[in-house]
């Protein structure tokens, strides 16, 4: 005759295990948030009191699972389990619940770090991009402190990516003041929005998704338009100036932050090898794009203002130094950077170059460039500002 202490056992079982599994899961979800609300403290450095809403496209993505949803998950999880289940299907649900709660992403030692789910869905170049941001911040805030900004301007951020100038351009408006970033990429645009979300200022931010040459903005609407690091990346840099111009009341200014491809960063190669790895450098580049011109941009933005019939300011070069041991944001983006530099030279250089490229650039490699004591390392970038001309 069946027993019936065994199911009843069981069921206790189970039920003991979801309560397990829910205790891990509140231990596991509130270790998380207080990681998550550590580096928000720390990336933010003020309350989340005064944010404002954005009315930004959401990236089409599938979402990150955020702490609130993965809870959810599990609970729905544990209430759907049979209360007849065996001690067998309980241990195996505990297992699968303590798995989810447990398994955050983390950089594993030498490896690179898994991207945040706010920058999951970004961009390929996003790591070379946010690391010089993270690298260089000092030195990026002061070059924007030099801008000609009043408290109640309107200023425009084109191509803004994750709204790094954004919010830093907003931190030097007022009451009346307000940013207006533009991207194409709506996975940039929702991480825009998420580090914006709490901004505490005074002026206002929105985000916009928009090409440069479809701008959805009336003629004469901005004081300032403002654009880094992105001409290269667009078609034609007089084309693109044209546009921001158009955007701009008469009086006001253009300003753009760029670099020059070949003169970007000086490191101590090799000078047997540089020369060739720069030659094999223009040969890939004018494979990429009909206009290769573009990428060495920052030698000549003085040109392209005139070409765009923008009253030439001011032009100025701000060299960035950093000499070993660097912090672990410089190793980064200067790791993306050689990477980078093989990856694009790689088909264009003789194989012996291409060896010697690889030995600096590998990490376990004695001869890379990380490892030398006296490292030192400079990085170029050139603010050039316009004025459009009164009608």
């Amino acid at each position: 005759m069946p027993s019936i202490v065994d199911p009843m056992r069981d069921h206790a079982f189970a039920l003991g295990a979801r309560d397990v599994a829910l205790g891990l899961l509140a231990r596991g979800v509130a270790r998380a948030g207080a990681l998550d609300d550590d580096r928000r403290n720390d990336r933010e450095n003020d309350d989340s009191e005064g944010c404002v809403d954005h009315a930004v496209p959401r990236a089409p993505a599938v979402p990150p699972v955020g702490r609130h949803a993965l809870a959810g998950m599990l609970l729905h999880r544990t209430r759907r389990c049979p209360t007849g289940s065996s001690s067998e299907r309980a241990l195996k649900s505990l297992r699968e619940v303590s798995h989810a709660v447990s398994s955050r992403p983390s950089a594993p030692r030498g490896g690179k770090r898994p991207a945040p789910p706010a920058r999951a869905h970004l961009p390929d170049y996003d790591e070379q991009l946010s690391g010089f941001h993270r690298a260089f911040e000092p030195e990026l805030q002061a070059i924007l402190s030099s801008l000609p900004l009043a408290p109640s301007m309107k200023v425009l951020d084109l191509a803004c990516g994750d709204g790094f100038y954004t919010r830093r351009l907003a931190d030097r408006l007022g009451v009346g003041g307000s940013v207006t970033g533009v991207d194409l990429d709506r996975g940039y645009l929702a991480a825009a929005e998420s580090e914006a979300a709490c901004y505490t200022g005074r002026a206002t931010i929105d985000f916009v998704a928009a090409s440069f040459d479809r701008l959805p903005f009336a003629d004469d609407t901005f004081d300032v338009a403002w654009c880094a690091q992105s001409l290269y990346s667009l078609p034609e840099p007089v084309v693109v100036l044209g546009h921001l111009a158009r955007v701009v009341r008469p009086g006001g200014v253009v300003a753009i932050l760029e670099n020059d491809t070949m003169h970007q960063v000086f490191l101590p190669w090799p000078v047997s090898l540089e020369l060739p790895l720069r030659a094999a450098e223009l040969r890939a580049l004018s494979q990429e794009s009909r206009h290769p011109a573009k990428f060495y941009v920052g030698r000549r933005l003085l040109a392209v203002f005139a070409q765009a019939d923008l009253e030439q300011l001011t032009m100025a070069t701000h060299a960035i130094d950093r000499q070993a041991p660097f912090g672990e944001a410089e190793r980064v983006l200067l790791q993306c950077y050689l990477d980078g530099v093989e990856k694009r030279v790689a088909p264009f250089l003789d194989a012996a170059l291409l060896n010697e490229l690889r030995e600096l650039r590998e990490p376990s490699s004695p001869r890379h460039l990380l490892r030398e004591p006296h490292l030192t390392m400079t990085w170029l970038n050139v603010l050039a500002l316009g004025r459009k001309r009164a009608r």
